[in-house]
């Protein structure tokens, strides 16, 4: 019974301060200055927080920056006339600096143009077309566009006496091929193009034209890849890699066929191209050298 006894003034002791810890709060409650309409106000100010939150934002710092923007963006609208005013002045400081530009562009077209022009017929003359007249006319536009304000036409006439014309109007494919490698030839150190390609540019040429239009390739290939389609053996000699491409019919079907030649296959395509269907021992001779010559110039002409 002792230890009962003990607890029980134990409880006895927790029951009494109890009472006086109920007593300290009935007296706190009674003194609370409670005002209902700043309750009320409160709870007003917390519903608003929520319904923004709901719209504009997970947080107070949130709603706050929302807030910031659409101030600001209001103020650009209610002031609109000094943005408009800002922006017009922009665009003719912006158009009086790209009339500027675009002068001093036409300008320095119009003084290349002549140069151009010389040192293309020059290349032209190399490349067998020696009767061949070469203009770049460049006229103004009244507007601006993305090139300036120079519509820039490049003529020729490939015989005497003839008016110029536009490019695509007077020149043959092979024709236009000459003319881009003659332009090439003149701009090769500046030119970002990898890779060109040339087909028919033979068309019409033999002889000495042939072996200029093979050097000229050889000098581009210094700064670019060059393809070319040829049946000339002074051309194909010049080249570094040579692919046939020949034409088989295959039951009632026609295949092309591009086939990548060795040094024997290149020997026995130059002698074909040199003596036609019968190779000779004479022909196969005659490529051996020619195709040795092309080397050493190929050589001297990489080390210019």
């Amino acid at each position: 019974y002792e230890k009962l006894e003990n607890i029980k003034n134990e409880l006895k002791v927790v029951y009494y301060n109890l009472e006086g810890n109920v007593d300290e709060i009935r007296e706190y409650k009674d003194n609370i200055d409670f005002e209902p309409d700043v309750l009320n106000q409160v709870e007003i100010r917390l519903d608003l927080i929520n319904s923004l939150k709901m719209k504009y934002g997970n947080s107070i710092e949130e709603i706050l920056a929302y807030c910031e923007r659409s101030s600001s963006e209001l103020n650009e609208l209610v002031n609109n006339n000094q943005t408009i005013d800002k922006l017009s002045q922009k665009k003719k400081d912006g158009y009086i600096k790209l009339n500027k530009l675009a002068e001093d562009i036409s300008k320095i077209r119009k003084e290349v143009a002549v140069k151009l022009e010389d040192r293309i017929e020059e290349e032209l003359r190399y490349l067998g077309m020696d009767k061949a007249s070469f203009k770049i006319v460049v006229e103004d536009n009244e507007s601006l566009n993305e090139d300036g304000k120079n519509k820039v036409y490049f003529m020729m006439t490939a015989n005497v006496g003839e008016p110029l014309k536009p490019l695509s109007k007077v020149a043959s494919g092979g024709e236009l091929s000459r003319i881009m490698l003659a332009i090439k030839s003149v701009i090769a150190d500046v030119d970002s193009i990898p890779t060109l390609i040339f087909d028919e540019i033979d068309t019409g040429i033999s002889g000495r034209a042939a072996q200029a239009v093979a050097e000229k390739m050889c000098l581009i290939s210094k700064n670019h890849q060059v393809l070319c389609v040829t049946h000339l053996p002074q051309i194909a000699s010049m080249a570094d890699v040579h692919f046939k491409i020949e034409k088989n019919i295959i039951d009632g079907k026609t295949y092309t066929n591009v086939l990548k030649l060795n040094d024997k296959g290149q020997t026995e395509e130059l002698a074909r191209m040199l003596g036609g269907a019968i190779l000779t021992d004479l022909t196969r001779k005659h490529s051996i050298e020619m195709k040795s010559l092309a080397n050493d110039l190929k050589g001297k002409i990489r080390k210019t």
